[in-house]
């Protein structure tokens, strides 16, 4: 096939990918408020997950689909990377220029910046020899485990998704209230979550299939797409989240989002293909991605500690992220 339909094909499926990815954890969030399960929660692990199953699904069939032959593996950890670098440079600028301040609190800074830096710092340190393997992948899913601890317990509270108004407790016999209804919802809700995790894995599935076709063409790494394409397609869902809810005022939700996502890619959409085979660490991104993270990860934090972050902040972002698209291309 042609590289326009390849590029037509990509498109269309990261587009599929996103939109199956969101109705999947709209279903999920109803399903677990219906179950009784607190709001919060629902917010902290159901949401966070949901706003990462682009990169999870992606980073599972680049896994499933490398061969001895064609090793896919690098496309795991430049999707990750490329992703944690958009959402801070390219996502945070363009809400901060939307709403020209963006106010943060202290709770964010005194939990959600020591567990970006950790996140961060096992993220580098695993990947700095080049391959990912189910040891560290371990590693990296128990620094997930210490981060969903310490968000439940302390401020699980100001996580929860825009647009999740606050719901009261459902207590576990309240089920049996109304059961003929109810199971007209819950019926309807799985229906609906196995419609789009089918969507998901056909979306994920052409995606990576167009990637590696596109590369081939054009005579680009896999990784170097995968930091740029796939990282700011599957970062839109982060971009519609905090944008709204800066618009709204809630810049709490705004920044946490960000910080929250990084934390999930980092620990969570790297551990799990981990376990499941190394992952190769390609050049590009040791020698360009992960010194371009480091600097936007230190940027991002120093912005949070002042406790505000400015319309003139976020326009450097941007500039940051344009000349990391350029060395990735090698523009210059």
């Amino acid at each position: 096939m042609t590289l326009i339909i390849w590029l037509f094909i990509f498109i269309v499926s990261l587009i599929v990918l996103i939109f199956s990815a969101d109705r999947f954890t709209k279903a999920a969030e109803k399903l677990g408020v219906a179950l009784g399960i607190p709001a919060f929660i629902v917010g902290i692990t159901i949401v966070s997950i949901g706003t990462s199953l682009p990169e999870l699904m992606t980073s599972l069939l680049a896994v499933f689909r490398s061969t001895p032959v064609l090793d896919a593996t690098p496309i795991v950890v430049g999707d990750v990377v490329g992703s944690n670098i958009a959402n801070i440079l390219l996502i945070t600028g363009i809400v901060v220029i939307l709403v020209r301040k963006l106010e943060v609190k202290r709770s964010l800074i005194e939990l959600d910046i020591p567990l970006l830096l950790l996140s961060t710092a096992l993220l580098i340190l695993v990947a700095y020899d080049g391959v990912i393997n189910w040891m560290e992948g371990i590693i990296l899913l128990l620094g997930l485990g210490v981060y969903l601890r310490y968000s439940l317990s302390d401020h699980a509270r100001e996580k929860v998704a825009m647009g999740e108004e606050e719901k009261i407790r459902r207590p576990i016999w309240g089920i049996f209230r109304n059961k003929e209804q109810k199971a007209r919802v819950e019926g309807k809700l799985i229906l609906n979550l196995i419609i789009f995790s089918i969507l998901i894995y056909i979306g994920a599935r052409y995606t990576i299939d167009s990637l590696i076709n596109i590369s081939d063409l054009v005579g680009i790494g896999t990784s170097v797409l995968a930091a740029s394409a796939i990282a700011v397609g599957t970062s839109l869902p982060e971009l519609f989240v905090s944008g709204a809810a800066a618009l709204r005022g809630n810049h709490d939700i705004a920044i946490g989002n960000i910080f929250g996502s990084n934390i999930f890619n980092a620990l969570f959409i790297i551990g799990v293909p981990a376990l499941i085979k190394p992952l190769t660490v390609p050049t590009d991104v040791l020698q360009i991605g992960i010194p371009f993270l480091i600097g936007a990860t230190v940027v991002y934090v120093f912005s949070a500690i002042s406790r505000k972050i400015y319309i003139y902040e976020g326009a450097i972002y941007l500039l940051i992220y344009v000349v990391f698209i350029a060395k990735l291309f090698k523009i210059f």
